[in-house]
């Protein structure tokens, strides 16, 4: 092991692989760097804790025998939030506008942080918009669940720091402004509806994507949380959880599926399918505690949206039509 940097084996496969009781056969699932004879410090890395393991996978191997050696690099910087500025804010409003002011005084541009927005789509990221200034950014008003995102450049890797998860606007929730302030040690968060009272979820996350806490927030509403967490928080998380559940059965399919709900506010139910490019090709109800066979006429193969709606309830999911 290098200098100071010390790092029990056990300890390195525990950061590698989880909690180690064992150490046979564990070394066999880790990268093997190279086996050497005589282990040379000197000719390896500085940025790197290198650990050695004999060649023998077994606990009772005799340590005069071949090494194994592995790394274990430095981990980049992580950034706290909002860090280097004095003032942020994230503002959308009703998905079609969304404005990001970074300030690193009271009214000074951060010239010198790379800042990234981006949108996806099922996990595939549709755009993505780089700057380092105050920025406002036109959304395209879409049926297809997005998430939102921001990230900061870190070591010239950009780290997410923001996630608005798509689960907060199929939810009811319209607006969402962001903003902190670093001087005052405050963040504020404020939601916007159509006028029903929609929870949703804040929760802090650390550099492994831990939650560290989660506060039950309520649309519409200004939330001003002041209190400081003993770990550090890399990523602030806003999502919902939605108690109006719906299945899609056969999926994949061939144009014909049945679509079921459970937990409905309201009597009646809508269905509605979109395809990729946000136009609908089927409109349905559904009433009370029933299921809905759907049969589409001569779809093309590829991805849709089906849309199910309850009251202010709404879920959406991705079908597949296949032959």
């Amino acid at each position: 092991m290098r200098g100071d940097r010390s790092l029990d084996l056990r300890d390195f496969l525990r950061v590698l692989r989880g909690d180690v009781e064992i150490l046979a056969g564990i070394v066999r699932q880790i990268i093997q760097l190279e086996t050497v004879r005589e282990p040379d410090e000197t000719t390896y890395p500085k940025d790197a804790w290198s650990v050695f393991a004999c060649g023998s996978t077994s606990v009772g191997a005799h340590v005069g025998s071949l090494v194994e050696r592995y790394e274990l690099r430095e981990a980049p910087a992580t950034l706290r939030p909002f860090a280097p500025f004095g003032h942020f804010s994230s503002d959308i409003l009703d998905e079609h506008a969304w404005r990001i002011d970074a300030l690193c005084s009271q009214d000074e541009p951060c010239v010198d942080v790379a800042i990234e927005a981006h949108a996806l789509q099922f996990g595939k990221e549709i755009w993505n918009k780089k700057f380092n200034k105050s920025t406002e950014i036109m959304l395209s008003p879409t049926d297809i669940p997005t998430t939102y995102g921001i990230k900061w450049e870190v070591n010239k890797i950009f780290q997410e720091v923001i996630t608005m998860d798509e689960s907060l606007f199929s939810s009811g929730v319209k607006g969402v402004h962001i903003e902190t302030d670093t001087k005052g040690q405050s963040l504020t968060i404020k939601s916007t509806t159509d006028g029903q009272q929609v929870p949703f979820k804040l929760t802090l996350l650390n550099s492994l994507r831990k939650t560290i806490k989660e506060y039950a927030l309520t649309a519409p509403d200004q939330n001003v949380i002041t209190d400081q967490q003993e770990e550090q928080v890399a990523r602030l998380l806003l999502s919902a959880d939605n108690p109006f559940n719906m299945t899609a059965y056969p999926n994949p399919s061939q144009g014909e599926f049945t679509v079921s709900t459970d937990n409905q506010k309201e009597s009646t139910t809508s269905v509605s399918i979109i395809d990729m490019s946000g136009f609908k090709i089927y409109q349905g109800t559904m009433a009370y505690d029933e299921k809905l066979v759907v049969k589409l006429s001569s779809p093309k193969p590829g991805l849709y949206v089906l849309i199910v709606k309850n009251g202010s309830h709404e879920r959406r999911e991705l079908i597949e039509i296949k032959y």
